[in-house]
């Protein structure tokens, strides 16, 4: 009877997380993937774990009992230093501290719960990849220099390591820019997540404020989402998500246009060169939209069907105020459509971003 051996693993990635079911969801994603996994339930586990074998890559957990990620990445980092496995921190944080803080203690990357299967998979598959790539080439140029002093061709050696490096950064950037459009993208409605609209509002900021050109920004909100959830299942509320983000996307389309989810039931949208009347005319016609999907919700406050309320904020940039500032002012106008009874826009006066300069001077 001839024995038939399992492929060889790609590699082993070490999973650290306090929550059992998130680890064995994790392990299994890994193993799917034909990565050997070992688990730990935190950051202590995993240094011991550690000083016997390093694994290909560490999944890192940023709040666990006896030591945290960013303090385990850390000492993981100082201890094996250019040896170190990369190292990618899983968190529910999302703001820009804890992004930053996990870049501090030396964290080659991070994503956020709740977790994106296909951009983890892809993102450990690049960092393993990224980090083979590097060693080998540590180990490539070690070799080639030995060969080149004994055989006096440093600069014909140096030429073919040069093309090699070319080579595999070009393979990097590839990979970096399909991932890159995978970690912009909101894994249900498929359309910019939170992210994406950050980085857009900041850079349409400065281009607005260059330019001197109207900037107007959206934040829309289901109105009575909750009680639509409670009521017709999370699957039915995941489907109105994806087709309110469809109908926003079709309404609110030109090129320089984006229409992101902000989170939960929220999406905003950014519309460069637009004043106030024409921001109101794209939020009035994406209520009208959104109506005539005759989504039915029976427990809403405010119709038979599911709606939203828009808040619509506008500026011409100046360098004392700021993308957030503007945010805030939708935001706040939003809140002003919810409590006039939902199902309408409302746009925010002039005074709001006078009182968003008074309370946050430059």
């Amino acid at each position: 009877m001839t024995n038939v051996e399992s492929p060889a693993p790609r590699g082993t990635v070490l999973i650290a997380d306090d929550e059992r079911t998130l680890r064995m969801l994790m392990k299994r994603a890994v193993e799917r993937d034909g990565y050997d996994s070992i688990d730990v339930s935190n950051g202590q586990d995993c240094l011991d774990r550690c000083q016997f074998q390093l694994p290909d890559l560490i999944l890192l957990d940023a709040m666990m009992p006896k030591m945290g990620g960013f303090e385990c990445c850390q000492r993981l980092k100082q201890q094996f230093a250019d040896n170190c496995p990369p190292i990618l921190i899983i968190t529910t944080l999302q703001d820009s501290d804890s992004i930053e803080r996990a870049f501090e203690m030396g964290a080659e990357d991070f994503i956020t719960k709740p977790i994106h299967w296909g951009v983890l998979r892809q993102r450990i598959r690049r960092l393993i990849e990224a980090h083979r790539a590097t060693q080998a080439l540590q180990r490539s140029l070690a070799r080639e220099h030995q060969l080149s002093q004994k055989l006096s061709l440093q600069v014909l050696e140096e030429r073919r390591l040069a093309s090699q490096l070319e080579l595999t950064n070009r393979q990097l950037e590839s990979a970096n820019s399909r991932l890159e459009a995978l970690a912009n993208l909101d894994g249900l409605t498929q359309i910019a997540n939170r992210r994406a609209f950050d980085e857009r509002l900041r850079d349409q900021w400065q281009r607005s404020l260059r330019d001197k050109t109207c900037l107007s920004l959206l934040i829309a909100d289901i109105d009575c989402f909750k009680p639509f959830n409670d009521t017709y299942g999370h699957q039915a509320g995941d489907d109105c998500l994806r087709r309110v983000a469809r109908v926003l996307s079709e309404t609110i389309c030109r090129p320089e246009d984006l229409v992101a989810r902000y989170g939960g039931e929220e999406f905003v949208a950014i519309l460069p060169e637009t004043a106030s009347s024409g921001a109101m005319a794209v939020a009035q016609r994406s209520l009208e939209s959104v109506r005539r999907l005759r989504i039915p919700h029976e427990t809403s406050q405010c119709s038979d069907r599911v709606t939203l309320s828009i808040g619509v904020a506008s500026v011409v940039p100046d360098s004392q105020l700021t993308g957030e500032a503007l945010l805030k002012c939708a935001d706040r106008a939003l809140y002003l459509a919810k409590t006039q009874g939902r199902d309408r826009l409302h746009v925010a006066s002039e005074t709001c971003l006078d009182r968003q300069l008074h309370d946050n001077p430059n």
